[in-house]
């Protein structure tokens, strides 16, 4: 058994939100699990929780990683995992992330928040649960991140992989200052604000342990992660194939 669902969206108006999803619900998920004799249990945590992010979505998976702990026992080994941000394919909803990449590509995103973020190919993290899943040691908590890359270094890679212009980066500093700003306003309309301390607050933070990601790799038996380009490669690829499926079944 594997909980993977949970708010990740960058903005709530209510930020009970967080807490209700990633908390309390993954609290029922595993408890219901425990009493249905699933014996091995993966609880999908972040690596904002590896580095120490202060902010309403980060303490949520803090607390539900807690409570999944706590439905542990005799009979049911829970594995904690905490991925960075994730880029491939079948980005559905889709996530900032990808839906940056893909309003880029089509030529709707002009600036971007600086900064940075580890990544890993979202086949890489499924692979990184089963094994967890399957040989995970349920003492430990393992982070399934592969390489650290700056919004500009990102972007720029992807702006020669569509051979387009590279966004304007705001600095994060003055963007986390904008985003503070905005949250109230754009909130007591019920709207995302175009930039929010859910995205400034991450990006501030830095890489993780190089280190121990590539510990916590071999641990888990998984082969050596894909790069970054090839991470983007494949969301372009993606998103493409979806842009191309909607005009074959839309109107005439």
């Amino acid at each position: 058994s594997s909980d993977l669902a949970g708010a990740a969206g960058r903005f709530y108006a209510d930020p009970s939100t967080y807490e209700r999803s990633n908390h309390l619900a993954s609290e029922q998920v595993f408890r219901a699990a425990r009493r249905a004799g699933i014996s091995r249990a993966v609880y999908t945590g972040t690596v904002a929780q590896v580095l120490q992010l202060d902010n309403a979505y980060a303490h949520s998976k803090r607390r539900g990683a807690q409570a999944a702990r706590r439905e542990a026992g005799p009979d049911m080994d829970v594995v904690v995992v905490h991925p960075s941000g994730m880029i491939g394919a079948h980005d559905r909803k889709p996530t900032p992330l990808g839906r940056a990449i893909a309003d880029y590509a089509r030529g709707e995103l002009k600036g971007v928040v600086g900064g940075g973020s580890g990544y890993i190919h979202v086949d890489d993290a499924a692979a990184g649960h089963v094994a967890a899943l399957v040989r995970g040691d349920p003492t430990r908590e393992y982070l399934l991140d592969g390489d650290y890359w700056r919004t500009r270094d990102l972007f720029d890679e992807l702006a020669a992989q569509c051979n387009r212009a590279a966004p304007r980066v705001l600095p994060v500093g003055l963007a986390h200052a904008m985003a503070i700003v905005m949250a109230p306003l754009w909130g007591a309309f019920k709207r995302t604000p175009p930039i929010t301390t859910f995205v400034t607050s991450y990006l501030k933070l830095g890489p993780a342990d190089p280190s121990r990601a590539e510990q916590d790799r071999q641990a888990l038996g998984v082969p050596a992660y894909r790069d970054v380009p090839q991470m983007l490669r494949d969301a372009l690829a993606w998103f493409e194939q979806q842009s191309v499926s909607a005009e074959a079944v839309g109107p005439k």
